[in-house]
């Protein structure tokens, strides 16, 4: 599935892709995938201690230097690179556990670390069976919004809408979004920014 979204991309854009940040990479399966399928070097980050470990452990190095230096503890509200220091950020299933009063400092972290393309599948349904109440916590997916909510905190920050998964978020429950950054290039994109 990654890399249809990747051979959809204008080839002047799939071509700068070199370096990729997978932002709640858990154990680093995605991060070790992207290494593996797209031959880019890939970072992982996320706020899991456990799930960090692990991805060094058994991930070993999906960045071309060692395992350690791959994979970071932090959360998504405060990475911790540099600005532009990614070519493509991907994420999946993990921005709806961001409080909807974060999420602006969360689109300007992945637009201060980004610098081209952004994949995300985002999950546009709560989640309480089987986690939330087992946990005491009620829903685990603290922003259930559409991908036209979402457009426009990407759009606010700098993004164009390449492509939207309508089909997806309707059969699936997932919103899917593929942006670009808007200062990178001049292309036209869809309708929604």
């Amino acid at each position: 599935m990654l890399s249809t979204f990747i051979e959809g991309l204008p080839s002047e854009i799939a071509e700068l892709l070199n370096t990729a940040v997978i932002l709640g990479c858990g154990h680093g399966w995605g991060t070790e995938k992207v290494r593996e399928v797209l031959g880019i070097r890939a970072w992982g980050v996320d706020v899991s201690a456990q799930d960090v470990e692990t991805a060094v452990r058994v991930r070993g190095s999906t960045c071309g230097d060692q395992p350690q230096r791959c994979f970071f503890r932090a959360s998504l509200l405060d990475l911790p690179f540099a600005n532009d220091a990614f070519d493509v950020g991907l994420s999946a299933d993990v921005f709806e556990h961001i409080a909807p009063e974060d999420v602006p400092r969360l689109v300007s972290e992945l637009t201060r670390t980004v610098k081209y393309v952004a994949i995300l599948r985002i999950a546009v349904f709560p989640m309480f069976v089987d986690f939330g109440e087992q946990l005491g916590v009620g829903n685990l997916h603290l922003t259930v919004e559409n991908s036209t909510w979402w457009s426009k905190h990407f759009c606010a920050a700098g993004w164009k809408v390449l492509n939207v998964g309508k089909e997806i978020e309707q059969s699936m429950g997932f919103a899917t979004l593929i942006l670009l950054r808007a200062d990178a290039f001049h292309h036209s994109g869809s309708n929604e920014c």
